[in-house]
């Protein structure tokens, strides 16, 4: 194991220690958020900046409070590619709306900030169901929000990581978002 790996491991088990001794959401957020910035290795993976570095829920609490500290649920950007998905809409959604009519949970940015997890995956040589975790519930979620069940039955079977899925249903997000608006308006 490299010391890489072992700082991660470091902040994963103060964040679950944060969590079970029911410590404060400022203090579990921030514990987060270095979790996460120490993953990306202290860069937006967008591009590539080493300053002003947030980390960005890629799920918002707002459409799925239970992602909240989850480790695929979160990718480090630097304050301007931060900015962009807040500007449109940062609000609470509609429900009753498709996910991105009110432009708060741009699927394509989901898509985008997925495939930029697996690409510093690969490149760091982390583990993905390791920092990249993603729990059954959440990915249970973008199944429904999707309908890929059988991403998540390949991921249960193994074929697939958790975080693959992820980005799998979400790369085809628009498509299926579009045919689901269509039936809505034909039926």
């Amino acid at each position: 194991m490299d010391c890489v790996q072992l700082e991660l491991m470091e902040k994963q088990l103060s964040l679950v220690q944060a969590l079970q001794r029911r410590r404060s959401e400022r203090w579990c957020l921030t514990l987060w958020g270095r979790y996460i910035k120490a993953r990306d290795g202290r860069r937006c993976l967008i591009c590539g900046a080493g300053e002003r570095l947030h980390a960005h829920h890629i799920f918002r609490r707002a459409l799925y409070p239970h992602g909240w500290y989850q480790p695929g649920n979160g990718i480090t950007l630097c304050h301007e590619c931060h900015e962009r998905p807040h500007a449109v809409f940062n609000g609470r959604p509609d429900f009753n709306q498709p996910v991105d009519a009110q432009g708060g949970d741009d699927l394509d940015n989901v898509a985008c900030y997925f495939q930029c997890l697996l690409a510093a995956a690969r490149a760091r040589r982390l583990g993905h169901d390791d920092f990249y975790f993603i729990e059954d519930h959440m990915l249970q979620f973008i199944v429904s929000l999707q309908g890929y069940g059988h991403l998540y039955d390949a991921m249960q079977q193994g074929k697939i990581s958790r975080l693959q899925m992820a980005y799998q249903a979400m790369r085809g997000a628009p498509e299926v978002v579009y045919r689901r608006l269509f039936e809505a308006i034909f039926s």
